[in-house]
């Protein structure tokens, strides 16, 4: 894995992956938790994913040129490095059929009722594969360039509603109160999880300095956008007619009219939003099928993109809709619970680990 990216086009990375999560299920499954509060839940993630971002940051000046499963195989030895590795791909591919399947209901329930889900599944998969194919550099160029036009879009959708928005509905402002609230939304810390996930990219980016840059100025601003988007939400809706819409931002998008003639204003935002949805999936597919590479140490990743891809297709049909995943990620308070533990524990064991040993040897990405 030989590509090179920049600081801008690693941030344009961060911000498309993390930032259109306002626009899928996650607020709908974070509503019960948080009540008028959801917009205070980026703040707690970012505060809790500083912990393990910091650790690594620590270990890769004492570590140069390597990378987070580089360090998992060089302090946990062959087995340790092995199990870390496969508990980071079951998060990884957790999230990605997630998502996937929610913009595919998205797509499947708003804009194309009478399409098949697996047609939707295979386009939106299948074009994401193809970008994921030309590499990261590509990923992070291509992604460059459509951040604004994206970024003004989503925050668009804000604006135009602006008017219709009741500040009084984000009171009070600890929604279930401080102790439940701060529980409930570490538990969720893994929703900056990619965070953690992109120091395996560590090497590919054109120097520490700016890798470290980017992902702490990502991290400021998908928390601001995050809080923005969530606020808006409440503000219209109130968290007890949120609770009930498995996809708030599209409503935001579906409420908005210019006029007594300009209407259905959200087929205008549909374009923009595919193409966030696309760079976005393209990010997850190339994480996973580099994550998997490396792994079982092989030494190239571009031959498991197309298995990946398929399986995330194949797994992602399985539930039968929407509302059954938001189930799931409701109830199963362990499931939070769990991915979290391994976003922030893995780096702290390292963290631990690395105490006891002396400084490592540098180690390269290639792939």
């Amino acid at each position: 894995m030989n590509e090179q990216t920049g600081f801008r086009e690693f941030l344009a990375i961060v911000l498309f992956t993390i930032t259109l999560r306002a626009t899928d299920m996650t607020p709908a499954i974070l509503l019960p938790n948080s009540n008028t509060a959801l917009w205070l839940l980026p703040i707690i993630w970012a505060l809790v994913i500083t912990l393990p971002l910091s650790l690594l940051f620590s270990l890769f000046k004492q570590y140069p040129q390597t990378n987070l499963m580089d360090l998992c195989y060089q302090l946990l030895g062959r087995y340790g490095g092995a199990l870390a590795g496969c508990l980071l791909l079951s998060f990884v591919l957790f999230i990605t059929v997630l998502h996937s399947r929610s913009y595919v209901d998205i797509l499947s329930t708003l804009y194309f009722e009478k399409t098949p889900i697996i047609a939707i599944y295979v386009v939106l998969l299948g074009s994401s594969y193809f970008i994921a194919s030309k590499g990261l550099e590509i990923i992070g160029r291509t992604a460059w360039i459509f951040l604004p036009y994206v970024k003004v879009m989503l925050f668009l959708v804000v604006v135009l509603v602006w008017k219709d928005l009741n500040v009084d509905r984000i009171f009070p402002l600890s929604g279930p109160g401080i102790q439940p609230l701060v529980m409930s939304g570490a538990s969720y810390t893994f929703v900056f999880g990619e965070l953690v996930l992109f120091t395996l990219l560590l090497p590919c980016v054109k120097g520490f300095q700016n890798f470290k840059n980017a992902s702490w100025l990502g991290l400021g601003i998908v928390m601001v956008e995050l809080s923005i988007f969530f606020a808006a939400f409440i503000m219209l809706f109130d968290y007890a007619s949120a609770g009930h819409l498995i996809y708030p931002y599209h409503q935001l998008a579906r409420v908005i009219h210019i006029g007594r003639f300009i209407t259905n204003m959200e087929a205008f935002f549909l374009l923009f939003w595919t193409i966030g949805s696309l760079l976005r999936f393209s990010i997850y597919l190339y994480l996973v099928t580099v994550l998997l590479a490396q792994t079982l140490r092989l030494k190239e990743y571009k031959p498991l993109l197309l298995p990946v891809s398929t399986f995330v297709i194949l797994v992602g049909i399985i539930p039968e809709n929407a509302a059954s995943i938001i189930a799931v990620a409701r109830d199963d308070l362990m499931l939070p619970f769990v991915f979290t533990t391994i976003i922030v524990g893995i780096p702290v064991l390292l963290w631990v680990v690395s105490k006891g040993k002396g400084k490592g040897e540098a180690k390269s990405c290639d792939m």
